[in-house]
């Protein structure tokens, strides 16, 4: 729980200071997201297709420069049978968005996160938990927003490496999510 805490707490100051800087060029928005999360590599032989819910703060561009800034902390579990995998995240993000249609808007994501990782196994009459750790990680992938009736929606894909002691985790989750 301490871990989560610090992860979000990191969010949210990254997120104020961005906020300082960008306030006079662009609005800074909040949302959030969620999704299925798909193990690849070594992982997915460990667990099975998983769950992520994500919150947001994004600012569209930082001053003249030609990419956004999106700070996230989130929360992903996946299972396999009696066992459990869960990772608690802060992420810090680069968003390039590219010409669109007034509506929709493509642009690619990435960036670095702390990920705390921790196992459980249930035996049954008792359950078996890991130590929780921190892994760093690198992300990227595309997405695309587009407003409906006011509000803004986004879709995306992104490839995850988690540089774990043992094995790299490596997943692929698929978002949906609104900007406020």
């Amino acid at each position: 729980m301490r871990t989560w805490l610090s992860a979000l707490g990191t969010t949210i100051l990254l997120a104020a200071l961005a906020s300082e800087a960008l306030a006079q060029d662009r609005s800074i928005v909040f949302g959030a997201s969620g999704g299925v999360t798909f193990p690849i590599g070594d992982l997915a032989d460990d667990v099975e297709v998983g769950f992520h819910l994500n919150g947001l703060v994004q600012a569209e561009r930082i001053g003249g420069l030609p990419f956004g800034l999106r700070g996230e902390a989130g929360y992903q579990s996946f299972s396999h049978d009696d066992d459990t995998l869960r990772h608690i995240v802060g992420r810090i993000n680069a968003i390039v968005p590219f010409a669109g249609r007034p509506d929709a808007q493509p642009y690619l994501i990435g960036g670095l996160g702390l990920y705390n990782s921790k196992a459980e196994t249930d035996h049954g009459d008792h359950a078996h938990e890991g130590e929780a750790e921190n892994f760093a990680g690198i992300n990227f992938g595309a997405g695309i927003r587009w407003s409906i009736s006011g509000m803004t929606t986004v879709v995306e894909a992104r490839f995850h490496h988690v540089f774990d002691d043992n094995h790299a985790q490596q997943f692929i989750p698929f978002s949906i999510g609104v900007l406020f």
